[in-house]
């Protein structure tokens, strides 16, 4: 009984080996470039803004909260003549906040990016928001028109009293915000981005 558990140990032990072994070649051939004497570290600083182009469809009808979002970063990002974020990068976020239409505001939808990686599989976490006027972050979200006015009377000098239309009552019905795929965007970033690049101008 003993032989047999020694030679069962020796063959998990060897099929683990293996594993782990390929595991690591797999692990140092797409991240190979690291290893290069050459490779320098880009800090791209909070506030940094990037074009994005969205991969998935979002809506405030539809979508909710923790729905993942990806981002296409159409173009290379350069330091000099050297690529920090390659072409057709992805970052990656989810929905923190959605809500539907409602009477006097229209729907909206939030996103949080946490993640960017690059087409070779190299990756880094992030922390980044869609750019917006007011720097919510909130797509959609706008307070509707008043549908209705009332006659107030005003007096001006040397005319007299005039009647006036003032809004009031309720606000009309709000509208859905669609993000269909291929939406531009622009991010910013809300703490500053690492990333590893192979320094090409000193090869």
């Amino acid at each position: 009984m003993k032989i047999f558990n020694n030679r069962a140990f020796k063959y998990i032990f060897a099929v683990m080996v293996v594993i782990l072994s390929l595991n690591s070649a797999g692990f140092a051939q797409v991240f190979s470039f690291e290893k290069n004497p050459n490779v320098r570290m880009a800090t791209f600083p909070s506030g940094t803004l990037f074009k994005g182009v969205l991969q998935n469809q979002l809506s405030s009808a539809n979508s909710k909260m923790g729905d993942k979002v990806y981002l296409l970063i159409p173009s290379e990002v350069k330091i000099g003549e050297n690529t920090c974020i390659p072409k057709k990068s992805i970052l990656i976020g989810q929905v923190i906040q959605a809500q539907k239409a409602q009477p006097g505001k229209n729907g909206f939808v939030q996103i949080k990016f946490e993640a960017i990686k690059f087409p070779d599989g190299w990756g880094t976490q992030l922390s980044a928001h869609v750019w917006s006027d007011n720097g919510s972050g909130i797509i959609g979200g706008e307070t509707t028109k008043m549908v209705s006015y009332k006659k107030v009377p005003h007096y001006m000098q040397d005319v007299g009293t005039v009647v006036q239309l003032v809004q009031s009552g309720q606000r009309a019905m709000g509208q859905e915000k669609f993000l269909p795929a291929g939406t531009e965007f622009v991010i910013v970033l809300d703490n500053d981005l690492e990333v590893k690049y192979l320094d090409m101008e000193n090869l």
